[in-house]
């Protein structure tokens, strides 16, 4: 279940190929809040549909959020491409879960495919990376909210409550009001792959005699030749990264082969 309190402005709910999403709209911009559950008793075929449906939206700006059951350790560290613009959210993430285990692998890897940042461990109110799960068995930080990294200018905050009515912790993100009132919309989105950065950096390095021979002195001409040159360049580089396969139990898993899962979520 998904819902939304009363009265709130400019946010909704509403469904994406059967899939039910919480709809921010902000001025032109819209952040599309994917609540999420991957359960542990049925992990692949989950994990499996979770790819196939952001593989199918990449063009849209997701917040996915949830139990992913998953140990992600230290992952997902920036500091090698600062110029990344990750908004209030810290390049490098701090955990006290240091467990990497193989659906985490995985999971960094779906993340990585799509261009999802984790924002647990990175935050102002999570500089620590706050355990999300505790109970007698052990605690993990398996709850996490994953951001497009397009969006990530448009978020304030994160930060894991200390709230003792579950051995899960919620997880909570917040949007500034004044960006609601005022903000401008989103520029057409590129799709960023950290993992390729020196392949875009290199690209745009041998491409930029060119723009100059081309521009002769002329800074519009200049400027308008360096924006085109950058989408040409991603657009190449993106070339088949919308495409999601994953082999679980034996089969390939396709769109429309599982029913989406009923997902209990509070945000």
């Amino acid at each position: 279940m998904v819902a939304v309190e009363k009265g709130l402005k400019n946010v909704n709910i509403v469904d994406i190929d059967g899939t039910l999403i919480v709809r921010f709209r902000s001025e032109g911009s819209v952040i599309d809040v994917v609540p999420t559950y991957l359960n542990c008793n049925n992990w692949d075929l989950d994990f499996a549909q979770l790819g196939v449906f952001l593989s199918e939206h990449v063009d849209k700006n997701f917040v996915v959020v949830g139990d992913f059951n998953v140990r992600i350790g230290l992952e997902q560290d920036f500091s090698d491409t600062p110029e990344i613009n990750m908004g209030n959210f810290a390049l490098n993430r701090c955990s006290r879960d240091k467990e990497l285990n193989s659906r985490g692998k995985r999971f960094l890897e779906l993340l990585s495919d799509t261009g999802l940042v984790v924002l647990n461990g990175r935050s102002p109110s999570d500089v620590d990376g706050h355990f999300t799960f505790v109970s007698h068995q052990g605690a993990s930080v398996c709850d996490l909210v994953c951001a497009s990294m397009e969006a990530l200018p448009c978020l304030a905050d994160f930060s894991v409550l200390k709230e003792n009515f579950s051995d899960h912790m919620p997880v909570t993100f917040s949007v500034p009001t004044s960006f609601s009132e005022s903000a401008m919309p989103l520029l057409p989105r590129l799709r960023w792959y950290p993992r390729f950065a020196v392949k875009y950096k290199n690209q745009l390095r041998d491409a930029v005699p060119g723009i100059i021979d081309r521009a002769d002195g002329d800074v519009d001409v200049w400027a308008i030749s360096i924006v085109n040159t950058i989408r040409n360049l991603a657009s190449h580089t993106d070339k088949g990264q919308g495409q999601f396969r994953v082999l679980a139990f034996g089969k390939s898993i396709q769109k429309g082969e599982f029913t989406p899962p009923c997902v209990d979520i509070s945000i």
